[in-house]
């Protein structure tokens, strides 16, 4: 965990102040490996377990991972919201092209990844980073590898717009929804007409202002690009009226903010590791038998004493939701001279998405203070987001450069520790360990262990509407006053 940081799960024992119990519980098992039978190695982790310190670290991953209302985004929480929202994000309307969404990257049956090491959109290139999973985003306090966006509704910004990826200018939005009744009609009924919207013309035989299809006042394509303000879009976007400009945003705001509500519904479903944890709590050692195999709960062992694992991904996500730097060589295609968060936190104070920002429904509230704090020093140099561990056997190849193909490679990794990366220092927490090959084996089979039941998940469920939208694959089953207009995330990297 970086320092200074508040430790993110409320209850949990602090990783650090486990450190001897982690020493002197692994040195407690050392005799029975695999020289005993598989009752004797349960029980004897079992007991290592059950001390006051290891037993509070374990019992956290399995703690209560229900989606949580974000206080920024108003229809948050919000059944209806989230029907649209999912409608929304599976409906390649919402691209430049009429061919790409939110769902074509993220895919149902690959638990919302690629599982390609970087992005590719129409098979060509569309980012330098890793695509991550949706699940568990609305539990997380941070968007993107690089934290750049602090809530989901800002992250569903970027791709909308990125020239590589969906590539559908805010300006656009509106001749969308305008010819699409099926999304216009619920937008209407949910939003009602936002003063940006109403500030621009009457309401029209539609209930959206006709001036939306006035591409003198909307150019094609018109978006901020502050990162290429030479740009043709930039240029357009430059001779937008303000008022325009305000309401070419209102759209962007709310469609991300319904994409949003359904996003923070997709949780997890419970895992082997929930009953383990379960079972630890309430001394139940034949429960716990029962819930991980005599490797995984080896490799669970190994997971919070030696390989100090937990000290990062720790709590019900098993992440601390902060940043580490974990020394990745370069990887083919990725940036080998990316900042990661040291840019990712300037960019999220400029960032009028933000939580505190003018398009927020509460920025005074709890997520907009973390922006007060926000460390922006060198510290922070090529840190990425340390992700959650949930579901991470489906969700192959790993780490913000998708370098790593499977999880004995990223076992591997973590035990070798011989790689430079090329920017910034590798966190002083991690050390070469000396692990057998039986050690490392029993660790991925614990990491297997964190992958939960899709069916338990209806949030997951494929779309109930089809018009417009991507084919899912198989498998898994109150508007405030106008604030000024926001920027387009120029930046490709998730």
């Amino acid at each position: 965990m970086s320092r200074g940081a508040v430790h993110p799960w409320p209850g949990v024992a602090r990783p650090r102040a486990a450190r001897r119990c982690i020493r002197l519980g692994l040195v407690a098992l050392m005799g029975c490996g695999t020289k005993e039978g598989d009752d004797d190695v349960q029980q004897s982790v079992f007991d290592v377990l059950s001390g006051d310190a290891l037993q509070a670290l374990v019992v956290a991953m399995g703690a209560d991972r229900s989606p949580v209302v974000d206080e920024t985004n108003r229809w948050s929480g919000d059944a209806e919201a989230a029907a649209l929202g999912e409608a929304l994000f599976f409906d390649r309307r919402l691209s430049g092209s009429g061919g790409v969404s939110c769902g074509d990257c993220h895919l149902l049956d690959l638990h919302f990844t690629d599982g390609l090491p970087l992005p590719r959109v129409d098979g060509a290139p569309a980012g330098a980073r890793h695509t991550p999973s949706v699940l568990n985003a609305g539990l997380q306090r941070w968007q993107f590898w690089d934290g750049r966006c602090d809530t989901l509704w800002c992250q569903a910004t970027g791709p909308i717009e990125s020239p590589l990826e969906m590539n559908l200018g805010r300006a656009d939005l509106g001749r969308v929804l305008l010819n699409a009744p099926d999304l216009r009609d619920p937008y209407l009924t949910l939003a009602g007409l936002p003063d940006e919207l109403a500030a621009i013309a009457d309401e029209g035989e539609v209930g959206l202002p006709t001036a939306l299809l006035d591409t003198d006042r909307f150019p094609a394509g018109a978006r901020p690009m502050p990162e290429a303000p030479e740009a043709p879009e930039a240029l357009a976007w430059a001779t937008m009226a303000p008022e325009d400009q305000a309401a070419a945003t209102r759209l962007l705001v709310d469609l991300a903010k319904l994409i949003a509500a359904y996003e923070g519904q997709l949780v997890s479903g419970p895992a082997p590791i929930d009953a383990y944890a379960a079972a630890l709590a309430a001394d139940d050692p034949a429960a716990a038998s029962a819930a991980l195999s005599p490797a995984a709960a080896r490799g669970l062992l190994r997971f919070v004493t030696d390989g100090q694992c937990v000290l990062c991904h720790t709590g019900p996500l098993l992440s601390n939701l902060e940043f580490e730097a974990v020394g990745l060589p370069a990887a083919t295609g990725a940036d080998p001279d990316d900042t990661g968060r040291y840019d990712g936190a300037l960019r999220l104070q400029a960032q009028a998405f933000n939580a505190a920002g003018p398009w927020s429904d509460a920025p005074e509230g709890e997520a907009a203070a973390r922006l007060a704090v926000l460390r922006t020093d060198s510290t922070t140099l090529a840190h990425f987001k340390v992700p959650s561990l949930r579901e991470v056997a489906a969700t192959a190849p790993y780490m913000h450069t998708g370098q790593l193909v499977d999880l004995r490679a990223v076992v591997d990794h973590y035990v070798e520790m011989d790689d430079e990366q090329p920017l910034g220092s590798r966190s002083p927490l991690l050390a070469p360990l000396d692990w057998s090959d039986d050690d490392r084996a029993d660790v991925v089979a614990f990491l297997q262990s964190l992958s939960g039941d899709s069916a338990a998940a209806p949030a997951w469920g494929a779309p109930t509407r089809s018009v417009g939208r991507s084919k899912p694959r198989s498998g898994l089953s109150s508007p405030r006053s106008a604030p000024p207009s926001g920027s387009a995330d120029a930046d490709h990297r998730p």
